[in-house]
């Protein structure tokens, strides 16, 4: 072969490994990336899983604690409703048939048995100790899968588990669930069919037409008196303020920034919608007491001058609560709880640095009430023997999820394991409307 021949064959040669190097690193990279792209979306299957199955666990403990047939009949509407989106989340996640099976057969059965026993309650029969225990045993379960899920949640987060390992853990966690047998297998098994409900639901037509009540009726207001409003909310000269993108819909609102602070104001009456400025909060100076002074100056300052805190959450150095209309009536007051407003108060100083008042402009109206048909006394009486009642019922409205509003007795209460529950019943129908647990930590107080 000629040097020429010999230059041209190396160059060939240089060319093919070059190309073929080039091949495999875009291969790799196409690997990576979908690599990538289904750890995403296992991370998503997780995070979903796992929501799911806590919500799964707050219904079985409200169910333990509700008293007539609505209530358990909506409880176990919404243990199907979540047992249904956990299943569908695990059918993404990489486990073996038979541990998927498993985990498939506790996520329904749950479900299956809150529902049997509905059905029972709904004929006129009382619920066993048996059955009560039963349940009890349920939560459990559902709280051990919930923490352990949690748990890969985190490591999934943070990039701290490959797929091979989360393969393992997710095989690894059916060890907590249950071994059925007896009346629970006999008669999860038998109920097959589930009730069809038709209730005020929160896809109903008319949430997405709603337009805000607060406002109704108030006079339009230019950009330029909205800006002065807005500064004045924040103690601040206007110029600071920029306009920028309005918000339409059935709440129509102004809105400004200054650097990453943002605040809105209605456009109908210039009333405050809300606040966010999400500075570093170095230190806690405040307490909570200080910090929700704090909040009432503030809701006092921008003309909102009843209102009734309920529950808070501190987290990054800010306090945040939440407040509800109180609407003075004959003999009393009655907390509106479709009113919400949220106030966030930052512990450092004390400056408001988040404010929510959406709940309250699109709810908060003149209302007519009708004397309770239910007397406090007889509401008492749907209250479960399971429950301790703290102190005397207060009137509440409360929201339904199609966002109409319901007058109840409120009671509070505590569970048989020192839970808070919250009792909500009718006063026209004397029905369990609504149970919630409250979730006490060093955080603050929420309720689910």
């Amino acid at each position: 072969m000629t040097r020429r021949g010999k230059i041209r064959a190396g160059t060939f040669a240089l060319a093919a490994v070059t190309v073929f190097g080039i091949s495999l690193g875009v291969r790799n990279m196409q690997a990576m990336e979908a690599e990538t792209t289904l750890s995403y979306v296992y991370q998503r299957a997780v995070s979903d899983l796992s929501g799911y199955v806590s919500g799964m666990e707050a219904a079985l403990e409200k169910v333990r604690y509700a008293n007539t047939a609505t209530a358990q009949t909506s409880l176990a509407a919404q243990l199907l409703e979540e047992s249904s989106g956990a299943k569908a989340a695990l059918a993404a996640l990489p486990t073996s048939g038979e541990n998927s099976s498993n985990i498939n057969r506790f996520l329904s059965q749950a479900g299956d048995y809150a529902s049997y026993l509905a059905r029972r309650v709904s004929s006129g029969e009382d619920l066993t100790e048996e059955e009560f225990d039963n349940l009890s045993t349920l939560r459990k379960y559902a709280q051990t899968l919930s923490e352990e899920l949690q748990k890969l949640e985190e490591r999934f987060r943070y990039g701290r588990v490959t797929m091979n390992e989360a393969r393992t853990t997710l095989e690894n966690m059916t060890e907590v669930l249950p071994s059925y047998g007896g009346e629970l297998e006999e008669n999860a098994s038998a109920f097959g069919e589930y009730p069809t409900l038709i209730y005020d639901g929160p896809f109903s037509d008319h949430i997405s037409q709603m337009t805000a009540k607060a406002t109704k009726g108030l006079e339009r207001i230019p950009q330029g008196n909205a800006e002065q409003m807005a500064a004045k909310y924040l103690g601040i000269d206007p110029d600071q303020l920029e306009h920028t993108t309005d918000t339409g819909g059935g709440l129509p609102c102004y809105n400004f920034t200054n650097e990453e602070l943002r605040v809105s104001v209605t456009k109908d009456g210039g009333l405050l919608c809300s606040i966010s400025n999400p500075r570093t909060v170095s230190e806690s100076k405040l307490s909570q007491e200080q910090a929700l002074e704090k909040a009432r100056d503030f809701l006092e300052s921008v003309g909102i001058s009843s209102a009734k805190e309920s529950y808070y959450v501190t987290a990054d150095g800010v306090c945040t609560f939440n407040f509800a209309w109180l609407e003075p009536v004959e003999g009393g007051s009655i907390t509106c709880y479709p009113d919400l407003i949220k106030v966030g108060v930052a512990l450092d100083n004390g400056e408001i640095v988040t404010y929510n008042a959406s709940g309250y402009l699109m709810n908060h109206q003149e209302r007519k009430f009708e004397s309770p048909t239910v007397s406090a006394e007889k509401a008492r009486e749907s209250v479960s023997s399971r429950l301790k009642i703290q102190k005397d019922p207060s009137l509440a409205l409360i929201p339904t999820p199609g966002l109409n509003e319901v007058l109840c007795w409120e009671f509070v209460c505590k569970g048989e394991d020192d839970e808070d529950i919250l009792v909500y019943i009718n006063v026209k129908t004397g029905m369990e409307q609504r149970i919630y647990e409250l979730i006490r930590s060093d955080n603050g107080i929420l309720a689910i």
